[in-house]
């Protein structure tokens, strides 16, 4: 009766507000989700990151892809098992779920033959399931159909870029197909929040080598404010849980300049062959480290594939090691840097 439904009223009252402390906590704290795929060597990570103050948005999100299959093997011996409409709606529903109504950016880390070689492509096919090549840029394209994307940036060449896009409208036989452009992700790139709490900058990736093998491209995210790294649960994503970790302990201690400090950096690692890695040694490792910031914790987020060395681990000051698939970094494991193994 009456009285029944009154003495309902302040458990759900409870409930109501649990729940918008719950959604508050995950939109004011940096929160970088690993999203499952249904593939251990495609990887997607959401990044969003609060802006204080800001009338026109309360967070910036990005969308990383890449795909870690080691590059000789790609489209022969380990085939992917998504498809295109499969993973976007895996996709679609995990961003709906975390209240992602836009995107500020998707990232490609991982290069593509499907945008690149025009012989991957052809104009004539009736297929609308892309080979496996094209998979990550036709979800960029599928994506960005569903939800605006402000940036598009794609390891690599991205020549074919605009061609599978016109593909995709006449697939879909859509009129009113949004478009975006390629951006090239390669060392250098770099974006910044305009209250300069957020940094986004490729630390790898060189498209101008003819060598696809050095075209994957690692990100560096610094942040003024740590970044959380969370396994997200589809059940329950306000009850995601943090994401399981290698400690390892720093050899290079992190500078004190207290003039400009960046508290974390989170590394998103991706290459599919050594050569990735090698290229960086020589190129840019002398200039790894800002010496105009200190970077209080770096956070290493890749495939337990990884070709990094320890070597790098080192000279990159990595504090902890977390891997998109939940197995072991080995070249972590025959460290003498690791600590434990822990959340």
């Amino acid at each position: 009766g009456l009285i029944s439904r009154w003495l309902v009223l302040p458990p759900l009252s409870l409930l109501v507000m649990t729940v918008y402390a719950n959604q508050q906590s995950l939109t004011t704290t940096p929160t970088l989700y690993i999203l499952p795929t249904g593939d251990h060597y495609i990887s997607a990570a959401l990044l969003q990151y609060p802006i204080v103050n800001d009338k026109d948005a309360k967070n910036s999100s990005w969308l990383f892809l890449a795909d870690h299959r080691p590059s000789s093997t790609k489209t022969k011996t380990m085939p992917s098992n998504l498809t295109l409409d499969k993973f976007s709606a895996i996709l679609e529903q995990q961003l709906g779920s975390l209240s992602v109504n836009k995107l500020e950016g998707i990232v490609v880390q991982s290069s593509s033959s499907g945008v690149t070689d025009a012989r991957v492509y052809d104009k004539k096919s009736s297929a609308v399931s892309p080979n496996d090549s094209e998979l990550l840029p036709m979800i960029v394209a599928q994506l960005s159909q569903k939800l605006p994307v402000s940036q598009y940036w794609q390891a690599g060449r991205s020549e074919r870029w605009s061609a599978l896009q016109q593909a995709y409208k006449v697939t879909t036989d859509s009129q009113k197909t949004a478009t975006i452009s390629a951006q090239r992700c390669e060392s250098g790139k770099i974006w910044q929040l305009a209250n300069g709490d957020l940094t986004l900058q490729a630390i790898t990736g060189w498209s101008k080598i003819e060598d696809a093998s050095v075209w994957d491209c690692t990100l560096a995210i610094d942040s003024s404010t740590p970044i959380r790294v969370l396994k997200y649960q589809a059940d329950d994503p306000l009850k995601s849980l943090p994401a399981i970790s290698q400690t390892l302990m720093s050899k290079i201690q992190p500078l004190t300049d207290q003039a400009n400090i960046s508290q974390s950096r989170l590394i998103l690692n991706a290459d599919t062959h050594e050569r990735v890695w090698q290229m960086w040694s020589l190129l840019c490792s002398v200039d790894s480290t800002n010496h105009n910031i200190a970077i209080n914790r770096t956070i290493w987020l890749g495939h337990s594939t990884s070709h990094i060395s320890n070597e790098v681990i080192s000279q990159q000051q990595i504090d902890e090691i977390i891997t998109y698939d939940s197995k072991p970094l080995e070249v972590a494991l025959s460290s003498d840097a690791l600590i434990r193994e822990g959340d």
